[in-house]
């Protein structure tokens, strides 16, 4: 009698979960009813009476069920219920399986899945005379709970259809004659659509249709159709008309090799579009545009992989007026990698596309190539610590007569670190470094250049710890010394500054060895830093922390660091950091630079972010003066807000805005919006207005609604981008 029972719990599982028949190793059944029949001249099973089948945690209950051996029929009536391992549950009146349990029918289908879908039909039906099938009559399907009040009334929303075919061979599923409700009124109809069951990681098909009007584009819809063309690889072609201009072709290729993977997207359309020409607007006539983007990666062996990296626009502005990228720099690369424990190694091609605004464009160089090596020694190897070895050969070109640079450079080094019995903790760094300069200037002609220097660090910190009289809570208090010694530098004014040119004293270099960021300027000036370093600790989460500093040069003649840069002088400026946090509820980081005669403000940063159930709000405060000789020309100052208001369970209200306070002041950006989230049903109204150069692209309002169904889709009802920014 177990395989009668195994194939009746084997019958009803696939008629609700489309299992395959028969497993290869059954699992034993555990079966319990009222009472059991058995006919041995007619061949029939029947269970009566809180019938229950459990197999693999999977359960079938049923006021009955009857098994006809000869017919090889299965029918189960009466509060028929299947309740899955993920939670899932089925319900139905009758169940009636056929032919080895592959055909049958099932009447007054419901169904509650383990992501809380819920779905219903009239009449279900199992076939395989064209394919395997599963047909649903008068079907729903939706997310939204029954109201506990009123049962029958009509959910949030549901999608409704005539008929509903699950292919299994095809693994897809198509509705005719569809119809989404809102609230039991019919918002939308059609009368074929289909879509992957799920079952499978691609599957071709439309995808990601587009609706909406922009000011400058006008009117615009469009789609997308994916292409599954293998497992490795797949195409996506898209196509959007707008009403002013030509439509836009867009593609995406996708492979993945056994050692490698390989993506390229671009788009090509053809308009007109606006530039800033002696200070007066003008309108090109209509030209071919577009981008190409293009990435790959080949992992040569276990510790050689290579890539490329591509980036490419037609025009400055095509990215950001077609809503593609908002980038300011597109950078293309060619690269070879090598990882070996501790050691790195690294060769790169380098070109860059400034597709900024013309005023705001400098002259990007090419670098080819830039070749890096890496090798670093295990704690402890050498006289009780650890050598380091880093190589650099770089040839970088400009266009035309401007200079080009070749430099290889090398440095050599040894780290030791020691704790002492009376709790000082301190890190000595020994180097030296070398360098090769050839310059070629189209008008001064060739250079060469060669420097070399060595140097010493010495930094050591003196942690003390006092437990406070709260449990739990504590104050440390870490003063801070490091000594620097360095040979001169010569030649440093007559190469060129390539990688070296914007700097600050700031928190994070202030014990730096050489406070420049690159090769080609060194701090060749012997000098001491110091500071303490502070955090309270409350024992409840709450985190108090301090750090101030400044350095002091032993030599008092000029270095190569920028008026302003606060590095200029003997004594530096002083820099200063606090920080609070408590828990994850709230952060605050709050940086400046103080003049070091005066402590006049040099710099501010404030950046910091509260977030509670019901109240979300974060912000960046930014201010520095300008520094002569560098890019920062003019003082900055900006302040950016964000936040967001639980203003009941379901209503939210957002917003922010990016204000500059500069020599140009002004509103930059602000955004609002208003949103519902239900437990199945959210839709919100969001606002944009972006204040910037109308040649950028970007200058724009935008409207858009927003519209989430839980487990169905999340889409954008409408994006409006209604009219141009006159911005600065």
């Amino acid at each position: 009698m177990r395989i009668t029972y195994l194939r009746i719990c084997t019958a009803l599982a696939l008629c609700f979960t489309c299992a395959p028949v028969y497993a290869a190793d059954p699992k034993p059944v555990n079966f319990d009813a009222d009472q059991l029949l058995y006919d041995d001249q007619a061949e029939v099973v029947t269970a009566i009476g809180n019938v229950r089948l459990e197999q693999e945690g999977r359960i079938v209950t049923a006021d009955s069920i009857l098994y006809k051996i000869k017919e090889d029929r299965v029918t189960a009536v009466g509060n028929v219920t299947l309740t899955e391992t993920d939670g899932s549950q089925y319900f139905a009146e009758k169940v009636q399986l056929r032919d080895k349990m592959r055909q049958g029918y099932i009447s007054h289908l419901k169904g509650v899945l383990g992501d809380r879908g819920r779905f219903s039909a009239a009449y279900a039906e199992r076939t395989q005379q064209e394919g395997d099938e599963l047909i649903l009559t008068n079907a729903t399907y939706t997310t939204c709970a029954p109201c506990q009040i009123d049962p029958d009334r009509p959910p949030t929303w549901q999608l409704r259809a005539e008929k509903v075919t699950h292919d299994r061979d095809e693994k897809r599923v198509s509705y005719d004659n569809a119809t989404f409700e809102i609230n039991g009124t019919p918002v939308l109809w059609t009368p074929y659509f289909s879509h992957p069951d799920g079952t499978e990681n691609q599957k071709s098909g439309l995808i990601n249709p587009l609706l909406g009007y922009d000011s400058e584009l006008g009117a615009y819809a469009g789609a997308s159709y994916y292409y599954a063309i293998d497992t490795d690889k797949d195409l996506t072609v898209g196509l959007t008309g707008y009403a002013q201009e030509y439509p836009v072709v867009s593609t995406e290729y996708r492979q993945r090799f056994d050692e490698a993977q390989l993506e390229m997207n671009g788009s090509f359309t053809y308009s007109n579009r606006v530039i800033e020409v002696g200070g007066v607007n003008t309108q090109l006539s209509d030209e071919l545009r577009g981008n190409l983007e293009a990435h790959g990666l080949w992992d040569i062996t276990e510790k050689w992989r290579g890539g490329f990296n591509v980036n490419l626009t037609s025009d400055d502005q095509y990215l950001r007026q077609y809503d593609i990228s908002d980038e300011d720099i597109l950078e293309n690369e060619v690269f070879l990698e090598r990882f070996s424990g501790r050691d790195y190694f690294d060769a790169r091609l380098l070109s860059f596309q400034d597709v900024r605004l013309l005023d705001q464009q400098t002259d990007s160089p090419n670098i080819l190539p830039e070749v890096n090596l890496s090798l670093l020694g295990k704690p402890g190897e050498l006289i009780g610590g650890r050598w380091s070895l880093d190589m650099q050969a770089l040839n970088l070109r400009r266009d035309g007569n401007d200079p080009d640079t070749n430099r290889i450079s090398t440095r050599l080094g040894w780290q030791g670190h020691r704790k002492f019995a009376n709790g000082l903790v301190s890190t000595l760094d020994l180097g030296a470094h070398g360098d090769v300069y050839y310059l070629t200037d189209g008008v001064a002609g060739d250079q060469e250049e060669t420097r070399g220097y060595v140097f010493a660090n010495l930094e050591t910190a003196y942690p003390l710890i006092k437990s406070l009289a709260k449990p739990g809570s504590s104050i440390v208090l870490e003063p801070l010394v490091s000594v620097t010694g360095i040979t001169n530098v010569a030649n440093q004014d007559k190469v060129t500054n390539e990688d070296s040119q914007d700097i600050q004293v700031s928190v994070n270099n202030l014990f730096n060895y050489d406070r420049f960021s690159g090769y080609d300027r060194v701090e060749d000036r012997s000098r001491v830093t110091y500071g303490l370093r502070s955090t309270y600790y409350s024992g409840d989460n709450l985190e108090i922390g301090g750090f101030a500093g400044q350095s002091y040069n032993f030599d008092d003649k000029n270095n190569f660091f920028p008026a302003g840069s606060g590095l200029r002088e003997r004594s530096s400026d002083y820099v200063a950091e606090m920080v609070v946090q408590y828990g994850d509820m709230f952060d605050l980081d709050y940086r400046t630079r103080l003049d070091r005669n005066n402590l006049a403000s040099k710099s501010h940063e404030v950046d910091f972010q509260y977030d509670s159930e019901s109240f979300m709000i974060n912000g960046l405060y930014f201010f520095s003066k300008a520094i002569p000789g560098t890019s920062l020309t003019e003082s900055r100052e900006q302040a950016i807000l964000n936040g967001r208001l639980k203003v009941t369970d379901n209503w939210y209200l957002s917003g922010g805005s990016t204000y500059d306070l500069g020599e140009d002041p002004g509103l930059r950006q602000a955004d609002a919006g208003i949103e519902y989230v239900g437990e199945c049903f959210s839709i919100g109204t969001f606002v944009e207005r972006d204040l910037t150069n109308e040649n950028s692209g970007d200058a724009q309002t935008k409207l858009s609604v927003r519209i989430g169904l839980k487990n169905l889709a999340t889409f954008e009802a409408s994006g409006l981008e209604l009219f141009e920014g006159e911005g600065k």
